[in-house]
């Protein structure tokens, strides 16, 4: 074994550096047994990240066809290497194209790039184009001088087809002519076949000329960037310090030169002169005189040689280099630079670019410029790192300012006169705030001391509570002393409320119920425990029980054991200061509240007062009322109400009784003829008792009607011609056995209200009566009289000569036997009127409404069933106080006296009111309280004082307490009005100011005197307080760089939550635009948000507020600079929120305190560590560190433990064998695993994964298990002690053991949640397992990989290594969409599986499909299973995982591509869809089925929450149409149908042809978009290319995936049935209203039979037109001053309805086609309106809010009068009763494109641009105005006479 394991070290897996060599040789030479071994090869170039990104996009771009492209890098950033590891990746153009060409402009850039080809690849031949050297024109690699090539004819020895790149180093000269003769030549300017040219990349630092050439005409995209500012925030770069001094030089007579910078003469004479260099030498001798490498540029060669004379005068050694320096002599020097032989080295434009000296530490720069690109070439050559080099020193000698100098203060957007001195890249961007906040301090100092504001503390109340015994019932309510007995066991307030009951309430409804036994029972029974917990608002359904099912917390034979067991559960549960009966809070008095609730159950003059009990005896009542007494007391008052309807029903039957005394009266016999009804009887006199009203000269008959010839029974009633109900005074009723007197008295009050007929209008034939002659009832009532007796719409016309009258009945010619022609008649009135009610309802129209509705309810209750996330939240308790800063009034913010700030405290930790830590601000959101912030600040609080406080390494890095602040918005509804978040967004920033000028008050600030002033605030929003924090950074009062780091929860990014808004619409578009727009600059000092840091917590399928979709930042902020998380993904927390749990949720407020700590540095202004370390913080506690982009923290660290092995007690795991221990501890003593890592370059892609159910963790006093990846060390025994923090000695002190170097992999453990057959939840308190998982690249310095068992005994704890390949852990399930919901799709698991197995699935991206996995058993035979199968299925973007333990079957569902979302911010690498992984135990050795399909209701449910505000816009879709039919209708035969008689024409004709229109129109865009695309995931390229168009997912239902063309029709349909519900609520509406109108129309019974009186109320009584002007102006200038037209709206509703009202009684009373018309009319302009409402109402209700809080500050918007008025004045025209008049051909065309032109935007446009319905529905309605007013002249008399109801001719006009 020891020969085997010697073997191992001396032949490792991967190559050794040189002390591996030593240690292996020496070893041979010591043992017999082992020969002595060959080294092994060198390592191959191991590229930084960034490298590897930028060769990866090059080599993206060149398999697109792009030919020309360009790198912008910064100096420092190794490009050379970067190109010359590019070129043996580049594939050749053409046969034969395998040479590469290195162009360069200067010697040093040439010889340069020469030795890294040479290094890189030592077996190409490699040759130089420069001066005397000349190339052979046949090497694999040419470097050339351009200048050299394009001399002579040198150029033609190189064949252009034999090339396959040409690299152009300092790429931005690239546009100058020699090197455009160049690539002429090469055929990268004009060329007939670029697919067989050579690739062009340009590498430079400053992609840019200041000349103003163009680029373009050489590189066609610049395909990556790395800015010099990112470079040094991620440590590939030094850190710089800047200092700038006024030199005093005069430019201003220096002219500018051809390139736009300082002519060379004339700049030198300005600036070389005896006291601008003695200045420039004294200020390098006053702030870098301890530099060691100072390189100096200087204007010209009279300036360099004047410059050095002066140093050397102040006993400097400096010397110079020029371009006329000999090659050996320059060599030399620069060398001896290197070797900081000598401190200051002199040059004059030779090494501005290109130069590789890292030892540079200072940079003095006296040579003035304009232009940037040589400011920053200048500055870029002191940033290469070095070792021991701190950062670099920027010395800038700043002449005269005034001439356009670009200086080292005007990179970073400060002017070019401000003075830094040893300011960093992040103190540059302060320094102007700082500026501005020291004025605010000399301010301060100039005011009056003002006294520290003292807490005063409200003294308690001593008083003993005493109790009073009443001797009335309420003793049980009062009667407290039986508490006592269970408060002497209990600190809680537990009530007794029956004989065996006791009952303690929680804060949120929820309670405990403490049973005992009954004392009658013989056996002994137990106390038992009980908890009900109240259903949380958003999941509770009406009609259902509000509380879940009782749940059995705790039973115990005695009474104590059950009241602590209790206790101990409602301390966990519910707020201490709430349930424990000794807070000082229950003996304050009762609150009214308390006292009104108490005394309804009291006698009148029993009524309880304040000072009669304290707050928490009455509590205790009340809880008594809840569970005890408040049952009897309801059940009495039910008992008592019933037994009073009883008896009013019976007296209301006696008094009925008495009135049903009306006697029948035989009627003349009338004969009907086909001209006139005839009588062969006189007339006599009888009761009115019918509505049926009949004029015997005026009835007309239908002429293809057969003449009636059967004589009816028929009452006539005279009535005088006063009364008139027709000219001949007579009314023809059908008789009838028996009439109620009420139905009499109602219908003689109808026949006398009745108006008189047009004689104008047009015949209407006898077959269009309405009555049923047929209906005898004993019984009748007025609703069965009038349905069996409505009344006839009859014409008059000329009376013929009567006929004779028949005296019996006979049969009609050709009609069947038994039919007459009056039965007939019947079933044709029957049939019309069905037709014509609004009530009615054809069988297609109510088959799709029922199916729709079926629908909808089936959607509805799979979002309330299926698919759901189980909650793993606990509530955070807290002891809170907060601090009012009065002070903070309107002298600061104009809000002052509408919001409000606070500072939290936390009682017994901190409850100072001075600030003395870094602050952080929460901003609630909308309709969310300042005290939301509790739980946070509270965690904060505690944890810095229990963890941190006591944490020395965590103080010196920066850590300290947390100042937390929090704004009172007074609950503004921040998401319905953009205003309001604009006007949050000011308040916020004057907060910022307000709160950092604390910090400079020594009055307000106990922070150390040492420390810096903080600069920026820590921003915390959740909901749209995170869309106000991001809007801050957009508004004129942001200072700059006052935020840097913002974190957000649940907090719509993306998208607007509702579109009903304009101003919100346009200020998320601002806002938006605003980031990318950052975001998209080339260059980080144009990027004012390049320091800011954005994270977004999404809570996932729970939040059922906010979609979590709109929480992605993919297209705003690129991965740099933030991300977004969901809570599932959360280490430790595993779990969805919802919207409220996420600022309570004590597993997410943890991660979030903790890692603001961990991102604090108190050490600088800004607070906080750099962006790239925050950045690296958030993705270490809020990702799962999983993903691929994780950062593993092993490639860092260096080896900290030794591990000495004795060979004969350890074991080495054979190559390519998994590592299984069953059981840990085994051994009495520590016990080590060694496994060969495989060398690089294995094939086949491997990776090490390790999984334990043991926590792995760093120290001596670390756990059970250690992860070691080591190396061997050549180190002599003795030595090691010193060198490692660690020593594990597993040898003995035996000889032949081996040293390893090592380094512990526990900071790179990723939590799993730990998954037994007891395992359900991933949240559950079980530990979790520790995971490890590395690419074989990541391990290439390490030759083992050791797990150290340190258990001291046998336990149950287990582990498993192992490396597998990916071709076997990772597979692609290669199926499409339609195959995959219509088939589902069948894994298998082999039994010969890794430990983790993925399945990539593309097609799975949609976040509107769910799909059910199904798990078959895991067998695992003889050994035990390990752990139970664990999945997580995952996204990579945004980061999203769901964790399923002991998975069996499992829900599958992500947040992936969503409806309306935007496209990312920029293209992505093609993702791979939804990710299933799978942790198995390997050692089962047997196969699992997995079965994925698509669950219809859960995809169903998944609609709500994405498509809810589709019901705001599609309803107007349909309403336009059915408007459009019925006008259509109208205009062509004069019926106005109803609005369900126009919904069945829709469904027959235009609904389909529209929807198949919107479906075909949704597939276009979609194969259009997939066109564009390459990928289900990216949406563009690069930004040169095109523009990302984010809008493209606005149109129709925002999914331009063509498997989703059902949606549309669905939704019509959906809308259609919800437009139908619409118009039966308001039918029914007006029905319930129309009632009391009934009631004001009484009349007295005398006055019903007086026929001289005329009906007192008519139905359209009307209005002086005076009156109505004035009315509608008096509104208009309300909303053109104070109210918006939001209300106005509303109110034009409610008049609407009372419009409804009276036309539908009138409809009813009067049976005609006008009456009708007109309230078929108004109905369906009522459900327009309707239809418009939601879109009004969220303004309103901000409105109103404001008026709550006494805000009366009108919108800024919202007050357009046109936007309004049509809705006025078509209202104010209704409420006349003016029906609208038919239009002519070419009006008609015009109502039709209106409608249709709103029907079409509401279904393309309506749920993106919801607001701008309105307006197009209110140009509906001005087009109605003008219809109605098309048939009068448009002057002001002619309005005031059809408003007055008259026409032009001053007749009445007819009215319905």
């Amino acid at each position: 074994m020891q020969r085997g394991f010697q073997r191992l070290l001396c032949n490792p897996p991967v190559a050794l550096d040189i002390r591996h060599q030593v240690s292996c040789a020496l070893r041979s030479f010591t043992s017999a047994e082992s020969p002595p071994l060959s080294p092994p090869s060198s390592p191959a170039v191991r590229l930084r990240t960034y490298q590897e990104e930028c060769i990866q996009s090059i080599l993206s771009y060149l398999r697109k066809g792009h030919r020309r492209l360009g790198i912008s890098l910064a100096t420092g950033s190794g490009k050379t290497v970067i190109f010359t590891q590019l070129i043996d990746r580049i594939e050749p153009c053409q046969h034969g194209a395998t040479q590469t060409l290195i162009l360069a402009h200067r010697r040093e850039l040439v010889e340069q790039a020469a030795r890294h080809c040479r290094a890189a690849y030592p077996k190409k031949s490699i040759d130089i184009e420069m001066g005397n050297s000349h190339a052979s024109g046949s090497a694999d690699i040419t470097v050339a001088s351009v200048r050299s090539l394009t001399s002579g004819r040198r150029i033609s020895k190189f064949d252009p087809a034999r090339f396959k790149l040409v690299l152009v180093d300092e790429a931005h000269h690239i546009v100058a002519s020699s090197y455009m003769d160049t690539l002429r030549h090469f055929g990268l300017i004009e060329s007939a076949d670029p697919a067989h040219t050579a690739a062009l990349v340009g590498v430079s630092a400053t992609l840019s000329r200041f000349d103003g050439i163009r680029l373009s005409d050489a590189i066609d995209h610049i395909v990556y960037h790395k800015d010099y500012i990112d470079m040094i925030q991620e440590s590939w770069l030094s850190s710089v310090i800047f200092t700038t001094v006024q030199s005093g030089a005069d430019l201003s007579r220096v002219r500018k030169g051809l390139g736009g910078d300082f002519q060379t003469g004339a700049l030198a004479e300005a600036v070389n002169n005896a006291e601008t260099n003695e200045i420039t030498v004294r200020a390098w001798l006053s702030k870098a005189a301890d530099r060691k490498s100072t390189l100096v540029f200087c204007v010209d060669l009279a300036h360099l040689t004047a410059l050095t004379a002066v140093f050397r005068t102040h006993n400097v050694d400096a010397r110079f280099i020029t371009g006329d320096t000999p090659k050996q002599i320059r060599g030399e020097r620069l060398e001896a630079f290197k070797n900081q032989q000598f401190p200051v080295l002199l040059n004059c434009g030779v090494y501005t670019e290109g130069t590789d000296i890292p030892n540079i530490d200072c940079v003095l720069l006296a040579r003035p410029t304009r232009s940037r690109n040589l400011l920053v070439q200048m500055i870029g050559r002191g940033m290469r790192l070095y070792p021991g080099k701190i950062n670099c020193h920027i010395i800038d000698m700043v002449a005269s300012l005034h001439v356009g100098i670009v200086s080292t203060p005007t990179l970073f957007g400060l002017g070019a006169s401000e003075i830094v001195e040893e300011a960093d890249v992040n103190k540059m961007g302060l320094l102007k705030e700082r500026k501005e906040l020291e004025a605010l301090r000399e301010r301060k100092v100039n005011e009056d001391t003002i006294a520290d504001p003292r807490h005063v503390l409200a003294s308690r109340s001593q008083r003993k509570i005493t109790f009073t015994d009443y001797d009335s019932v309420y003793d049980l309510i009062d009667d407290t002393s039986a508490d006592r007995h269970i408060r002497g066991i209990s600190a809680l307030s537990w009530v007794l409320v029956d004989e065996s009951r006791y009952v303690l309430s929680g804060q949120n409804g929820e309670y405990l119920t403490l049973q005992t036994p009954p004392t009658c029972s013989s056996s002994r029974g137990l106390f038992k425990v009980w908890y009900t917990q109240k259903i949380a608002k958003e999941a509770y359904r009406s009609g259902k029980c509000p509380f879940m099912r009782l749940r059995l917390v705790a039973e115990s034979e005695s009474l104590t054991d059950a009241v602590h067991a209790a206790d101990t559960f409602a301390i966990r549960r519910f707020a201490w200061q709430f349930v424990q009966h000794a807070q000082p809070w229950r003996r304050k008095p009762a609150t009214e509240g308390q006292l009104m609730f108490l005394n309804k159950f009291r006698d009148a003059d029993d009524h309880l007062k304040a000072d009669q009990t304290s707050k928490g005896k009455a509590g205790d009542m009340i809880t008594k009322l809840k569970f005890g007494a408040k049952g009897w007391f309801g059940r009495l008052e039910a008992a008592k109400r019933k037994e009073g309807r009883l008896q009013g029903r019976v007296q209301e039957a006696a008094a009925l009784r008495e009135r049903e005394q009306v006697k029948a009266v035989e009627a003349p016999n009338v004969s009907l003829d086909p001209a006139c009804f005839h009588f062969t009887q006189p007339l006599t006199t009888h009761r009115c008792t019918s509505v049926l009203v009949l004029c015997l000269s005026d009835v007309a008959l239908d002429d293809t009607a057969p003449a009636p010839s059967t004589a009816l029974p028929l009452e006539l009633v005279w009535r005088p011609r006063a009364t008139a109900v027709n000219e001949c005074g007579f009314v023809l009723l059908p008789m009838r056995r028996k009439l109620s007197s009420s139905a009499e008295e109602d219908n003689e009050g109808s026949a006398a209200n009745h108006p008189q007929p047009n004689h104008d209008e047009k015949k209407t034939t006898f077959s269009t009566a309405k009555y049923d002659l047929t209906r005898h009832s004993d019984t009748l009532d007025r609703r069965k009289v009038e349905k069996a007796l409505a009344p006839a719409q009859l014409t008059p016309s000329a009376c013929t000569p009567p006929a004779k009258p028949s005296s019996s009945p006979k049969k009609s010619e050709g009609l069947p036997a038994g039919q007459t022609r009056d039965k007939m008649l019947d079933a044709r009135a029957r049939q019309n009127l069905r037709i014509r009610s609004p009530w009615s309802c054809s069988l297609l129209t109510l088959t799709m409404t029922l199916s729709a509705f079926s629908l909808m309810l089936y959607i509805l209750h799979s979002f309330a069933t299926r698919q759901l996330d189980s909650k793993g939240c606990d509530m955070y308790y807290t002891s809170s106080m907060f601090y009012h800063f009065a002070d903070f009034d309107t002298e600061h913010t104009r809000f002052a006296s509408k919001y409000s700030l606070h500072l939290y405290r936390e009682i017994g930790y901190d409850e100072d009111s001075k600030v003395k830590g870094v602050p952080v601000l929460f901003i609630p959101g909308n309709a969310g309280s300042y005290k939301q912030a509790r739980s946070l600040a509270s965690e904060t609080v505690r944890h810095y004082y229990n963890n941190v406080q006591q944490n020395k390494e965590a103080l010196s890095a920066g850590a300290t307490s947390i100042d937390f602040f929090s704004v009172d918005f007074n609950e503004d509804f921040t998401a319905f009005h953009g205003q309001t978040l604009l006007d949050q967004a000011e308040y916020l920033n004057d907060a910022v100011s307000y709160i950092l000028s604390l910090y400079h008050d020594p009055r307000r600030s106990q922070r150390d005197p040492v420390l810096p002033d903080p600069s920026s605030v820590i921003l915390i929003g959740h909901s749209m307080g995170g869309v106000a924090a991001r809007a801050m950074l957009t508004m004129p009062n942001y200072q700059s760089n006052s935020v840097n780091t913002i974190i957000t929860i649940s907090a719509p990014h993306a998208r607007s939550p509702v579109s009903v808004d304009s101003d919100l619409v346009r200020t998320y578009q601002r806002i938006n635009d605003y980031w990318r727009e950052a975001y998209s600059q080339k260059w980080a000092s144009d990027n004012h948000l390049w320091h800011v840091t954005l994270i977004s917590i999404a809570g996932g399928s729970l939040d059922t507020t906010v979609p979590s979709d709109y929480a992605s930042l993919a297209s705003l902020v690129p991965s740099t600079h933030g991300f977004t998380v969901f809570t599932s993904s959360i280490p430790g927390m595993w779990s969805g929120a919802d919207h409220i749990q996420t600022t309570w949720c004590v597993q997410l407020v943890r991660p979030i305190a903790r890692s603001i700590f961990e991102a604090l540095d108190v050490h600088r202004p800004s607070q906080t560590k750099t962006r790239a370390e925050r950045m690296r913080v958030f993705k270490r506690w809020y990702l799962t560190g999983i993903e691929d982009t994780a950062e593993k923290m092993l490639l860092h660290k260096e080896p900290t433990t030794l591990l000495t092995l004795e060979d004969q007690s350890n074991s080495i795991n054979p190559a390519g064998k998994r590592l299984v221990l069953r059981t840990l501890g085994k051994h009495d003593k520590s016990n080590a695993h060694v496994l060969p890592i495989p060398p690089q370059g294995t094939p086949g892609r491997k990776k090490f994964t390790f999984l334990s159910n043991l926590p792995l963790e760093e120290g001596a006093n670390g756990g059970h298990l250690d992860v070691l990846f080591c190396s061997v060390l050549p180190l002599q025994p003795g030595h090691s002690a010193a060198l490692f923090s660690m020593n594990i000695d597993l040898s003995d002190g035996r000889a032949g053991s081996t040293r390893l170097a090592c380094e512990n992999a526990a900071s790179d453990r990723i939590a799993l949640p730990a998954s037994y057959r007891t395992s359900v939840h991933p949240f559950d308190k079980t530990p979790p397992f520790s995971y490890l998982q590395y690419e074989l690249e990541d391990l290439g310095e390490h030759q083992f990989v050791a797990i150290v068992d340190k258990a001291s005994g046998a336990t149950t704890a287990w582990a498993i290594a192992e490396f597998s390949d990916a071709s076997e852990s990772i597979m692609s399930v290669n199926i499409g969409l339609w195959r995959l919901v219509a088939f589902g799709s069948r894994l298998k698991l082999p039994a010969e599986r890794p430990l983790m197995t993925s399945f990539e699935i593309p097609a799975l991206y949609s976040s509107l499909l769910a799909f059910k996995l199904r798990m078959g058993n895991q067998v695992c035979g003889e050994n035990a299973e390990l752990f139970t199968p664990l999945l997580r299925q995952y996204l990579s973007e945004p980061h999203e995982s769901r964790y399923v333990v002991n998975v069996k079957e499992a829900n599958v569902s992500l947040h992936g591509i969503a409806p309306f979302m935007p496209p990312p911010l920029r293209s992505q690498a093609a993702n791979h869809g939804l990710s299933l992984q799978f942790w198995t135990d390997p050692t089962c050795g047997s196969s699992i089925d997995v079965s994925l399909m698509i669950d219809v209701s859960g995809s169903m449910g998944k609609l709500v929450i994405r498509y809810r505000t589709v019901f705001a816009a599609f309803p107007l879709l349909i309403v336009a149409l059915v408007l459009r039919k019925q006008f259509k209708l109208y205009d062509d035969s004069g019926v106005f149908v109803t609005f369900t008689e126009s919904m069945d024409f829709c469904f027959r004709t235009s609904m389909p042809l529209l929807f198949l229109a919107l479906t075909v129109l949704g597939i276009s865009l979609a194969a259009s978009s997939t066109a564009k695309s390459t990928g289900w995931s990216y949406w563009g390229t690069n930004a040169t290319e095109s523009a990302v168009d984010y809008t493209k997912n606005d149109l129709l239902l925002g999914s331009q995936d063509p498997f989703f063309w059902f949606l549309g029709p669905m939704f019509g349909l959906l809308s259609a049935s919800f437009c139908l519900m619409i118009n039966y609520a308001a039918l029914v509406v007006v029905c319930l209203l129309q009632m009391p109108l009934r009631l004001l129309s009484f009349r007295p019974k005398w006055r019903r039979h007086n026929p001289t009186k005329k009906s007192s109320m008519p139905a359209f009584a009307a209005t002086s037109p005076k009156r109505r002007i004035i009315t509608a102006s008096v509104l208009l200038l309300l909303v053109s001053t104070v109210i918006p037209y939001q209300f106005a709206y509303l109110v034009a509703c409610i008049v609407q309805i009372a419009t409804c009202v009276r036309a539908f009684r009138h409809a009813q009373e009067n049976r005609s086609a006008a009456n009708h018309n007109f309230y078929n009319y108004v109905h369906s302009i009522l459900i327009l309106m309707l239809c418009v409402l939601p879109i009004n109402i969220p303004v309103l209700v901000v409105w109103i809010h404001n008026l709550a809080v006494h805000w009366l500050t009108p919108f800024s918007s919202h007050h357009n009068v046109l936007s309004i008025m049509p809705f006025i004045l078509l209202v104010e025209t209704l409420t006349s009763g003016q029906m609208i008049p038919r239009a002519s051909v070419r009006l008609t065309y015009v109502t039709n494109a209106l409608f249709f032109s709103l029907a079409v935007y509401a279904a393309v446009y309506g749920i993106t641009f919801a607001y701008l319905l309105h307006h197009i529905v209110n140009g509906v309605a001005a087009w109605l105005v003008a219809l109605h007013f098309s048939s009068s002249d448009l002057s002001l008399s002619g309005l005031t006479r059809i408003l007055d109801g008259h026409d032009n001719d001053g007749d009445v006009k007819k009215r319905p």
